[in-house]
């Protein structure tokens, strides 16, 4: 999501550091988890929207500038100006002028036209995201010069231009996919491990489970990247990414755990803290007993100890709350949580006729964190006679337990990339949603939600969203535990980081020394 106008500009709420003099030639960057395609349209993870930020460019980018609600306010990037009808249906974007891919090939309507009728047509995470789960919000894609584009939607939507903002809908070079089989299946496997965008840098070199290399191109229409290079490193074990980031060899590390920040930032390590719209909760599966009754999960609600976990797991760099929209998020009620109260607990399970339940908390493999915060809530509910059985499990295992509706209870980190209730709350509580996975269902939420989705007037989704959250806080199908804070760890000497919503970092403005 870059920005040509405002690249090291820090907006309200968000982290930066200055930029200015010479600097290294080289940025090294640790992640903690591969990644898995550098394709605009299949990339599903934080860290492939990385790659992808860094290679490509958008139509449109989120800013770090935010309106009175939180939002984000959408920018010019390959378009310098867009119009909107006055039926609010249909957008036409004016493309700048001059702009070339790495290849050398000029950046035209037909470009973007193309990339993003792929976006749609290969169904992959990206064209979740640019239609929210509706594969005909779209109606049409249309070139009308040289430089301009329409794009055509069957109902207004104010949350367009934040969903066309985000990184996978960069426009891809046509001609240069077409010398390595275009669109097919040859093209996407050509894609997947090499780039064909506008960004600032081109892929290097490209080993996703190790390490993923940049280089700096020349004509880039932005500002030019401070860093020549950019050595992307896969660190999966925390010992070790500490260890490299102590030595030197890595200049900002993303999934350092929480314990050991402080310490880091001692040693005089910089560090990079904002909130963020992710959060770790625990699902209830309202289709499942106990839990398809509501006294059950109010009980669990009222004895839920949020701000002991907040205090103990999070490091000073954690926020409890309450209901299903997480203070850093827009339009967030910011619900603060109550005190542990086992009395009306104990009260809500006789009403329910529950003495005693056993049930299942899945955990995944690897997620230590969440496995501490099981094991202090087994601890938190045995006094009502909740007995809870840890099950830990595989990725696969996991996803096949959650996503299937089988899991009884679940912990899970997420939240929404797009920093929008309308996008977060549209599969998380809506009734009948694939990824709805406690299959909560309450039709006064769902007129809510289409109340926030459609509504251009921020009052109207203020008081929409304010309405939601109470309801779902009362129906209590989740057990919201605290929205840790995006923390990222530098070196010292690292200059130009800024926080975007996206959590994922532009390359172009940082540099290290100088």
């Amino acid at each position: 999501m870059t920005l040509a106008a405002a690249l090291a500009a820090a907006g309200c709420g968000s982290t930066s550091t200055a930029g200015g003099g010479p600097a290294r030639d080289t940025l090294s960057v640790a992640v903690n988890s591969a990644i898995t395609t550098a394709d605009p349209a299949f990339a599903c993870t934080t860290y492939d929207y990385v790659v992808v930020k860094n290679t490509y460019d958008n139509l449109v980018t989120l800013g770090t500038r935010r309106d009175a609600n939180g939002t984000a306010r959408v920018e010019p990037a390959l378009a310098d100006r867009w119009t909107l009808s006055a039926d609010k249906r249909t957008y036409t974007f004016h493309l700048r002028t001059g702009v070339t891919f790495a290849s050398g090939n000029p950046m035209t309507a037909d470009d973007v036209v193309f990339s993003l009728k792929r976006v749609l047509a290969k169904e992959g995470c990206q064209q979740y995201v640019l239609t929210t789960g509706d594969p005909k919000a779209i109606k049409a894609i249309t070139k009308v010069d040289d430089h301009a584009v329409r794009i055509a939607l069957r109902k207004p939507d104010p949350l367009f231009l934040q969903l066309l903002a985000q990184t996978g809908n960069g426009v891809v070079d046509e001609k240069l996919l077409e010398q390595h089989g275009g669109d097919s299946a040859a093209g996407d496997r050509w894609l997947a491990k090499h780039t064909a965008g506008t960004g600032a840098y081109t892929l290097r070199s490209y080993e996703p489970d190790t390490e993923v290399d940049f280089s700096a191109r020349k004509g880039y229409w932005g500002a030019p990247a401070r860093a020549s290079h950019v050595s992307l490193k896969i660190v999966t074990d925390p010992t070790t990414l500490e260890t490299l980031v102590n030595s030197g060899d890595v200049d900002l590390a993303y999934g350092i755990p929480l314990k050991d920040v402080k310490t880091m930032k001692a040693q005089g390590k910089q560090v990079f803290a904002d909130p963020s719209q992710f959060y770790i909760y625990v699902g209830l599966n309202n289709g499942k007993p106990p839990f398809d009754d509501v006294r059950v999960r109010q009980a669990l609600q009222a004895a839920l100890p949020a701000q002991e976990l907040a205090n103990r797991f999070g490091y000073g760099y954690a926020q409890a709350f309450r209901g299903p929209i997480p203070p850093a998020m827009a339009y967030s009620p910011k619900l603060e949580p109550s005190p542990p109260d086992l009395a009306k607990a104990k009260a809500l399970l006789r009403q329910a006729g529950v003495a005693h339940a056993a049930v299942t908390l899945d955990v995944k493999s690897g997620e230590t964190l969440q496995s501490d915060i099981a094991t202090v809530l087994q601890n938190a509910y045995r006094p009502l006679g909740i007995d809870i059985k840890i099950n830990t499990l595989g990725a696969s295992a996991f996803s096949d337990e959650v996503d299937g509706f089988k899991s009884q209870m679940y912990i899970i980190k997420d939240g929404g990339t797009v920093n929008d209730p309308a996008y977060f709350l549209g599969y998380f509580v809506a009734c009948g949603n694939a990824f709805n996975w406690v299959k909560y269902c309450n039709k006064k939420v769902d007129a809510d939600l289409a109340t926030g989705r459609r509504s251009f007037d921020p009052e109207r989704r203020k008081t929409a969203y304010a309405r939601l959250s109470a309801e779902v806080d009362q129906d209590a199908p989740y057990l919201p535990i605290f929205a840790p804070n995006n923390v990222v760890v530098a070196a010292s000497g690292l200059k130009g980081y800024v926080y975007y919503d996206d959590q994922q970092p532009l390359f172009r403005t940082m540099s290290v020394g100088g």
